[in-house]
C-alpha cells in the first residue's frame, strides 16, 4: 500500500465506526488519558509564581510528549505491517471524532424535557454555563449552538489537520484543544494559567471555523445561512464560535447566543439573529442534520485532498 491508502483507509474506518457506534461507553477513552497527562503538568507547573509561563510550559510539554508517544506508536505499529498500522490508525482515529455522540447527548436532553429539572441537569453534562435557570428555549437553544460549535472542534478540525498533516498534526490539534476546555476559562484559577492553551485553540481553530461555518450553509442550502456568517460570525467573543453558530442561526432563521451566566456571573454576549421566534423541536432535528450532513461533506473534502 502506498502511504495515502495508509492515511485514507483509516480515516474512512475511523470517522464511519464514530459515525454509527459511537463513543464506547465501558472502554477507556483516548481524550481521557490527555486529560490525566494535562493533569499531571498541570500539578507540576500550576504552582510557578509566573502563573502564565507555568501555562506555556503545560501547553508544550503536554502537546510534546503525547503527540510524541503517539508518533512512536505509530511508527512501532506501522513497521509490523500495513495492516496493523491501518487497524492502529483506524482505532486513534475513531477516538477522536464525535459525530454520533455529539448528536446523540443533544438527544438525550430533548427526551427529558417534559421535567425542566432533569433536562437542564442533563444539559449541563455538555455545555459549560448554567443550567439551573434555564427554561425550554433556553435549553433548545443551548443544545443547537452546542452542535454547531462542536461541528467545528470535534470533526472538521480534525479532519482538517489530519488532511494536511496526518496523525501527528491531529493528535497535536486535540491535545490543544483538550487543553482549551480544561485550562482555557477565564476565571481566578485559570486566567493567566489557561492564557496560552485559549489562544493555541483560537489559532488552530481559525481555519476550520470557517470551513465549518461554510459547510453548515452548503448542508442546510440557505443563502440566509452565508449572510449570517458574515453579519454576525465576528459578534461573537471566540473568534472562531460564532461563525458556525451564525451559520446555523441562519440556516434556521432564529436567535442564538445572547446573554448568558457563566458561575453565576452574567457574561453579556450579544444576539446572533434577530427572529425571537419560538424554537421547536423540529429546528433541533434539522440542526443535527445539518451537522450530520456538514461532517459528511467535511470527510468527502479530506478524502479529496488527500487523493489530489
Amino acid at each position: 500500500m502506498d502511504k495515502f491508502e495508509l492515511l485514507i483507509i483509516p480515516l474512512i474506518i475511523g470517522f464511519f465506526t464514530d459515525y454509527f457506534f459511537g463513543d464506547p461507553e465501558k472502554l477507556p477513552h483516548l481524550v481521557v488519558y490527555f486529560g490525566k497527562n494535562i493533569n499531571f503538568y498541570e500539578k507540576i507547573f500550576y504552582n510557578r509564581r509566573d502563573k502564565l509561563y507555568g501555562g506555556v510550559l503545560l501547553l508544550i510539554f503536554s502537546t510534546a510528549s503525547i503527540t510524541f508517544v503517539i508518533f512512536l506508536l505509530d511508527e512501532m505499529f506501522s513497521s509490523l505491517g500495513d495492516w496493523w498500522c491501518i487497524v492502529f490508525r483506524s482505532i486513534i482515529i475513531f477516538y477522536i471524532f464525535c459525530l454520533k455522540t455529539l448528536i446523540a447527548e443533544g438527544n438525550k436532553v430533548i427526551e427529558k424535557l417534559s421535567n425542566l429539572v432533569d433536562a437542564r441537569k442533563q444539559l449541563s453534562r455538555i455545555v459549560g454555563r448554567d443550567t439551573n435557570n434555564l427554561d425550554e428555549q433556553d435549553i433548545r437553544r443551548a443544545i443547537i449552538e452546542t452542535q454547531a460549535e462542536n461541528l467545528n472542534d470535534g470533526i472538521i478540525a480534525p479532519l482538517f489537520y489530519y488532511a494536511i498533516g496526518g496523525l501527528p498534526f491531529v493528535i497535536f490539534y486535540k491535545v490543544v484543544n483538550t487543553l482549551d476546555s480544561m485550562v482555557g476559562y477565564k476565571n481566578q484559577k485559570y486566567e493567566l494559567f489557561g492564557k496560552a492553551s485559549a489562544i493555541a485553540d483560537d489559532i488552530m481553530g481559525f481555519i476550520p471555523a470557517r470551513i465549518s461555518a461554510a459547510l453548515i450553509s452548503i448542508a442546510s442550502r440557505s443563502l440566509k445561512s452565508y449572510e449570517f456568517i458574515f453579519k454576525h460570525g465576528h459578534k461573537h467573543k471566540s473568534p472562531n464560535s460564532g461563525y458556525p453558530e451564525s451559520a446555523m442561526a441562519g440556516a434556521l432563521d432564529i436567535k442564538l447566543n445572547g446573554p448568558l451566566y457563566y458561575d453565576g456571573i452574567l457574561e453579556a454576549k450579544p444576539w446572533i439573529g434577530d427572529n425571537d421566534r419560538v424554537i421547536t423541536e423540529k429546528d433541533n432535528i434539522l440542526a443535527a442534520s445539518y451537522v450530520e450532513k456538514a461532517s459528511l461533506f467535511g470527510i468527502l473534502l479530506a478524502i479529496l485532498y488527500l487523493l489530489f
